[in-house]
């Protein structure tokens, strides 16, 4: 599946609202709400969990799509692409000083692409991934 350009739940529910061809004020009627909550919705200033859901399923936004705008306008970071975990290596990897891990990350956190990111982070060992993982909610939480 092609990556589709990051985007925010605002930017996803308007582009969605616009490709069926929808005024704010139509699928306001639609879903029984107000055209200015709406607006609202789409500004990214308000953020109404019930809503949203009615949204998405009112313009048939599949919910992965849904929940990958969530995590970006929750963020402000483009989503992580899909990984199936069998094409992630699980040899065991050496001991890596602390300065070789940091520079790897450095390296990675450089490339220019979501794509290229991903790819490089495939190459580390399984291990270093799930630490990673196990982190990154409290280092997003520090910003």
């Amino acid at each position: 599946m092609e990556q589709e350009a990051a985007r925010t739940l605002g930017a996803l529910l308007s582009e969605a609202r616009k490709r069926r061809g929808l005024t704010q004020q139509a699928l306001a009627d639609q879903v029984g709400m107000r055209r200015g909550t709406l607006a609202n919705i789409e500004a990214g200033a308000i953020k109404q969990p019930g809503a949203i859901s009615k949204l998405a399923e009112v313009l048939e936004i599949p919910a992965e799509e849904l929940q990958r705008a969530q995590e970006h306008t929750r963020t402000g970071m483009e989503p992580a692409l899909p990984v199936d975990r069998a094409e992630l290596t699980t040899q065991p990897f050496p001991a890596m000083s602390d300065q070789v891990i940091l520079a790897a990350l450095r390296h990675i956190a450089q490339l220019p692409t979501p794509e290229a990111r991903q790819t490089a982070l495939r190459k580390l060992p399984l291990e270093v991934l799930e630490m990673l993982r196990a982190v990154a909610h409290d280092v997003l939480a520090l910003f």
